[in-house]
């Protein structure tokens, strides 16, 4: 009799031990599935999020400073979170038609300027690509290059705002070509250069503007040009005329294109 009891004892404690494995594999695989879910939605509202703030610009047509707003956090994106997570890299688009090599209200201040697009585009398109994105990231940062490259030249402690006042006062400053016709006298070209050394003492600082060289005073005039392209381009309209997803795997978005709005022949500007 004692060892019947036993047996029935150790036959329900198996029995309880399978009860207590069959509702501990129960009730784990439906939190297991409830985390992984919760998980599944996260991802989801994560890239909800991220979709949102370029999907925002899609059909918009904005200013060029947006532009490079947009172009500083594509390349944020691609050199951080896309490379970290092995999602797809945003490739950004922008259209220029052209309108960035001519003159007369629109990129440049003369027709022989060099442009600050050159060598980073495609038939005036410029764009990055899975690999690089160096040439949006050159635009975006191109005051800070010309600051530093007037440094190189013996012109330190140039401030943005300062290339600000020297782009907006350009008829002033880049005055080569009229330096260097036959068309006008001496005395109108002294003229001129004394009205560019007061522009320049009030924007530099007096000692600093006549301290210039006549190598540096060429720099400056070269790089006030290009910040005028730069200037032109934060000014210059463009419409966001599509926005790209993966649609094969996590629907994130993986490209933007922007096109410059035209008005009567020429670029937009506001």
């Amino acid at each position: 009799m004692e060892n019947v009891t036993k047996a029935l004892l150790i036959a329900a404690g198996i029995l309880f031990a399978v009860l207590i494995l069959s509702l501990l594999a129960m009730f784990g695989g439906q939190l297991s599935g409830y985390y992984a879910e919760q998980h599944n939605s996260k991802i989801i509202e994560q890239d909800a999020k991220f979709n949102a703030q370029f999907e925002n610009y899609n059909g918009q047509t904005i200013r060029g400073n947006e532009i490079i707003s947009i172009m500083n956090k594509v390349v944020n994106y691609n050199t951080s979170i896309a490379d970290m997570e092995k999602y797809d890299k945003v490739i950004l688009s922008i259209d220029l038609k052209g309108y960035q090599n001519r003159a007369n209200d629109n990129f440049k201040y003369s027709d022989s300027d060099t442009s600050i697009f050159q060598g980073k585009m495609s038939a005036n398109i410029l764009k990055n690509t899975a690999t690089s994105d160096v040439n949006i990231r050159d635009v975006a940062n191109i005051s800070a290059d010309l600051i530093n490259e007037l440094a190189s030249a013996g012109i330190s402690n140039i401030s943005d705002a300062q290339l600000q006042a020297l782009s907006a006062d350009i008829q002033n400053i880049a005055i080569d070509s009229q330096l260097s016709s036959n068309r006008i006298s001496t005395q109108e070209k002294e003229s001129l250069k004394t009205t560019r050394t007061e522009k320049l003492q009030n924007i530099l600082g007096k000692k600093k503007a006549n301290d210039l060289s006549v190598s540096q005073m060429n720099t400056l005039v070269n790089i006030t040009k290009r910040y005028y392209q730069y200037t032109q381009f934060k000014r210059a309209m463009f419409k966001c005329t599509g926005v790209q997803h993966n649609t094969s795997q996590n629907g994130r978005v993986i490209g933007m294109t922007f096109v410059i709005v035209e008005e009567n022949g020429k670029a937009k500007f506001d």
